[in-house]
């Protein structure tokens, strides 16, 4: 087996430990063997992480055709993490995201683990965000007090359990805070595995009443406009981070109407198991709205229905390398979604069973860990994961 690690650009590949399973080397070989050779290399990009020289165990040898072989790339470059292996026949062709790998040897096969390069919080790249023609600013908040507002924003430390998500929402002080112009959100792994209850995050609100509908002079609710938010997301197997929208009126903060009666508009999400990026989801971002499809919602059953779509990162890469700005524009027959200036996703809101979306609705930032919508977290996920947002925006137009 030829396992082989290249430079490719901004990432570096660190292959570590390989483990064989099943070999026995003083047993006759009952069919042919095929020779595999095994090398290692270690090599840094450009993005000046320098040189790296730990690496173990470089078995050689002949193994048989049929044996089942297990394969564990481990990093040692602190914010680095595993995002898959490939195969060097197919280029960037992931083969599996899967560490330790375990797959049956029936052909010549040359593999390859990559890692993304730590990332850097927060990011350098410049601010350089218009919002077009014939938008006018009517709140924003820059986060440059040092000190969390919390007649705007409230850390929710919900008791249900979402999603099959395995963090906690605590509410403490340490999961979101204000620290050099930005607000900062943190996930934790505190438990000894990798179960509900084994995370701590950070759930961020930004209309602490619920469901009165009266405090959209102040910015903590919203209806129609661009509602856009500069952010550096986090990455990592099983995380996933969001800016999002609830309708003000949802009985989850003191309102009387359920989800997804409620409406709910998602701007952002990423990690999600369905994107097949190569990086666990993080190369990509999702869009979508939630509603319930009743026209007459006092009658039956919520009807709960979804569009959606996602962008992947123009740039090739995760999103959580660089700053970027996602964003809305709302108005009373649709929303657009964009991201950088890029438009992403468009729905039509005009129907007669789309009254969720013209009613004011409140802002969530936050981070999950595992879940329905992404990967289960193991060992390849760095801890602690941060979320930084550098202001967010409400237009009207």
């Amino acid at each position: 087996m030829h396992i082989l690690l290249r430079k490719y650009h901004n990432f570096f590949f660190l292959f570590v430990l390989l483990i064989f399973i099943g070999c026995d080397s003083g047993t006759t070989p009952q069919q042919e063997e095929t020779l595999y050779t095994l090398t290692t290399d270690i090599t840094a990009d450009s993005t000046g992480i320098g040189s790296i020289d730990s690496f173990e165990s470089t078995p050689e040898g002949n193994y048989q055709e049929g044996m089942e072989i297990t394969l564990k790339a481990i990093a040692t470059v602190p914010g680095s993490y595993f995002d898959g292996w490939y195969g060097e026949d197919s280029g960037d062709t992931i083969i599996s995201e899967d560490n330790p790998y375990t797959f049956t040897l029936d052909k010549n096969t040359s593999l390859y683990a990559r890692f993304t390069r730590p990332v850097i919080y927060p990011a350098a790249n410049t601010d350089t965000y218009n919002p077009g023609t014939g938008w006018t600013l009517v709140w924003e908040d820059n986060f440059n007090d040092g000190t969390f507002d919390s007649d705007i924003w409230t850390r929710q430390a919900p008791s249900q359990v979402f999603n099959n998500e395995l963090q906690l929402y605590t509410g403490e002080p340490s999961t979101a805070y204000e620290q050099d112009g930005y607000m900062i959100l943190k996930a934790e792994h505190t438990g000894s595995s990798f179960g509900y209850g084994d995370f701590t995050s950070a759930r961020v609100i930004s209309n602490p009443g619920g469901g009165s509908g009266t405090t959209e002079a102040t910015g903590k609710v919203f209806r129609y406009g661009k509602i856009a938010a500069r952010i550096q997301l986090p990455s990592g197997k099983g995380i996933w981070p969001a800016f999002w929208m609830l309708g003000d009126n949802i009985s989850e903060t003191g309102g009387d109407t359920p989800w997804p009666s409620c409406g709910e508009i998602d701007i952002l999400e990423s990690g999600s198991q369905y994107a097949f990026d190569g990086f666990f989801g993080h190369a990509t971002v999702g869009q979508a709205i939630h509603y319930d499809e009743r026209v007459d919602q006092s009658v039956g059953s919520p009807m709960w229905k979804y569009t959606s779509d996602s962008l992947r990162n123009p740039s090739g890469g995760i999103y959580a390398n660089d700053f970027h700005v996602f964003e809305i524009e709302w108005d009373s027959t649709a929303i657009t979604w964009k991201v950088d200036g890029i438009t992403a996703h468009s729905a039509d809101i005009s129907t007669d069973f789309m009254t969720e979306f013209h009613e004011n609705f409140y802002v969530i930032f936050n981070i999950a860990v595992g879940g329905n919508y992404t990967y289960a977290p193991d060992e390849s996920t760095n801890f602690p994961q941060y979320m930084y947002i550098d202001w967010i925006r409400h237009y009207t137009n």
